[in-house]
């Protein structure tokens, strides 16, 4: 590498003073983020976090784990890497989440200013270096924004390929693509979004273009030995997306309009007006100059078509064909960077305006509307986070107290909770089957331990399994919500045999 090469490129590009004034976001953003994750070192693994974090424990550790075809292999093998490395939580969250976190914001600054100018990219990255749902997910072993940094990269470089006949990155795009859905599995929608894009920009020579036959390739090398290896280790190439559908419960009889509420709840009130401002500018834009979209004075109109389809893909998706009740606000996080970018065009309007009478009135009015806008973005992750570091606490004490009192060959039941319980006590755990299957699932593995979490979901009888065959299962250990120790969080009962006769057959009789 020319390092004097490399100085006097970055000297360059620190010499422009808006990239100066970003720099100054990106630090705050990386400093912002890392202050939470040392915040919330501790806290405990959610269902989710826990299940990829298992698989990278049994790649890196030989640790017992059945492997959940829906849940896609990327980010647990590089976790698996880390841990390899005498890595732990914090070093995955770090490298696999806070960096793609970071990273975005750049992203965002890069894309607006491609499109809409560097004051445009200053806003914009402002907008997510603040942004309290990808604080949020950054102090989490989540896989939405290290898939929606790689979908978002495949993005941009088919822009400049589009736009600027940059081939070696359509190829690129697809290896990004590939990536994403390797990282996770809704990062396909990625594919929709190019197509439209790249229908309007190119037309028919769309499918003459023999970089983009060369990009789907590349994602094909990355995608087929996936599909190749769930073929192998659970005998159907399309293991990933069977049961896919389970995730959206509670399907809906009409269209999930609520979905659009996610614009609302993503950008507080401010961002989510200056977002409807800048949908109404860029479809007036659209509509006034149609007739350029596909000629070369035309970039404009076809980047905020671009950012249009990008948003609306994503929203269409889950309020026209998937339907359900229990979308999750992190499913939508990609489509921030294209609100964010909207939301910051009506903000340089106003200070394209005011520059015209006095500057200082334009500068002053746009520091106070950023203020008004990142607030509410603040408010929002210093309350939420700290709140939630403290949920599951009790798990890892009990996966700890059962990692001690149980040998690596032996097996633990649990009414709920098995994938966290799994991670912290690095032991084979069972969930219950139907009451019979129940019986018989114990007698035929044998489980030392039977876990009850009480603030998780289960049914009655599941919570009552223990009682019913008391002279066979027995209170061992229990951890409590409080230190009066009057809220049971977690029991955990020990077998003192497998017979399972209902304890009202076992219950001695008056003589």
């Amino acid at each position: 590498m020319d390092l004097k090469l490399l100085e006097t490129k970055v000297n360059l590009w620190l010499s422009n003073k808006y990239n100066l004034y970003f720099l100054i976001i990106f630090i705050f953003a990386f400093a912002v983020r890392l202050y939470y994750l040392f915040l919330t070192k501790n806290q405990a693994l959610w269902w989710d976090e826990a299940e990829y974090l298992n698989m990278a424990k049994h790649w890196a550790f030989s640790m017992p784990y059945d492997l959940n075809p829906q849940r896609p292999p990327l980010f647990p093998l590089l976790a698996a890497a880390i841990f390899s490395l005498s890595g732990g939580v914090f070093a995955a969250k770090l490298l696999l989440s806070l960096v793609p976190s970071v990273l975005i914001v750049f992203l965002t600054y890069i894309i607006a200013g491609e499109f809409y100018g560097k004051k445009a990219g200053l806003v914009a990255s402002a907008f997510m270096a603040l942004f309290w749902f990808a604080l949020f997910n950054t102090v989490r072993s989540h896989t939405d924004l290290l898939a929606m940094l790689f979908s978002s990269l495949a993005i941009y470089f088919v822009w400049k390929h589009a736009e600027q006949q940059k081939n070696w990155m359509m190829v690129l795009a697809g290896l990004l693509i590939g990536l994403s859905v390797l990282t996770r599995l809704l990062a396909g929608i990625t594919v929709i979004i190019l197509a439209i894009f790249l229908l309007i920009a190119k037309r028919r020579a769309l499918f003459f273009d023999k970089y983009i036959w060369f990009s789907g390739l590349a994602a094909a090398v990355f995608v087929l030995p996936y599909l190749i290896w769930a073929k192998l280790h659970f005998g159907n190439i399309l293991a990933p997306f069977s049961g896919y559908e389970s995730a959206f419960t509670g399907i809906s009889n009409t269209f999930a309009w609520h979905v659009f509420g996610f614009f609302k709840w993503f950008g507080e009130w401010p961002i989510f007006i200056l977002f409807l401002a800048g949908c109404a500018m860029v479809l007036t834009d659209i509509v006034l100059g149609r007739e350029l979209v596909f000629k070369q004075e035309g970039r404009m109109l076809r980047a905020n078509a671009l950012l249009l389809v990008w948003v609306f893909t994503y929203v269409f998706y889950f309020v026209f064909i998937v339907k359900a009740y229990t979308t999750e606000d992190r499913w939508l996080l990609p489509i921030t960077i294209p609100m964010f970018i909207l939301a910051a065009r009506p903000v340089i309007a106003v200070f394209d305006f005011l520059k015209k009478y006095n500057r200082s009135v334009a500068l002053a009015s746009i520091a106070v509307l950023l203020v008004i806008c990142l607030y509410p973005q603040y408010a929002h992750a210093a309350a939420i986070i700290p709140a939630k570091a403290n949920t599951y606490a009790q798990e890892p004490w009990a996966g700890q107290w059962l990692k001690e009192n149980t040998q690596p060959s032996d097996v633990i039941m649990s009414v709920n909770e098995q994938a966290p319980l799994a991670f912290y006590s690095e032991r084979r755990i069972y969930g219950l089957d139907t009451p019979d299957g129940t019986v018989e699932r114990i007698k035929k593995f044998k489980p030392k331990y039977f876990v009850v979490t009480g603030y998780a979901k289960a049914d009655s009888w599941q919570v009552n399994f223990p009682e019913k065959y008391k002279y066979s299962i027995v209170p061992a250990h229990a951890f409590f919500e409080d230190p009066e120790h009057k809220q049971l969080a977690i029991i955990i009962y020990k077998f003192s045999n497998y017979d399972l006769n209902p304890s009202t057959a076992n219950s001695p009789t008056d003589a």
